[in-house]
């Protein structure tokens, strides 16, 4: 039950998340174009992982860096603002991995 509620907690943040950045135009740059403190915050976040792509995102004014990447068959967004601040990591969970009823998203 306990691990019901934590990725139910997860899919909460992270639908908040997508919802916040709504209607912001991704741009698809390259590892190299993100800030200093973006790639630092990037190298220490990656755990192994592999990264599949990195997007700048304007949101109200506001510059965030979202990073896809990959770990063990894991894909996780992480995202940053322009000083590298992680802003919440969204992860990807299989349905077949949540175990008791999950109510889905709504669009």
């Amino acid at each position: 039950m306990n691990a019901a509620r934590t990725i139910a907690a997860m899919l909460i943040v992270a639908g908040a998340l997508s919802t916040s950045v709504a209607g912001a135009e991704d741009v698809k740059i390259s590892l190299k174009d993100l800030p200093a403190p973006v790639r630092q915050a990037v190298d220490q976040n990656l755990l192994g992982g592999t990264i599949k792509g990195v997007s700048k995102e304007i949101e109200k004014g506001q510059t965030f860096y979202e990073i896809e990447t990959i770990r063990s068959g894991h894909a996780r967004d992480l995202l940053f603002d322009a000083e590298g601040h992680s802003r919440c990591p969204e992860a990807r969970t299989p349905g077949s991995a949540v175990r008791g009823p999950v109510k889905p998203a709504s669009p």
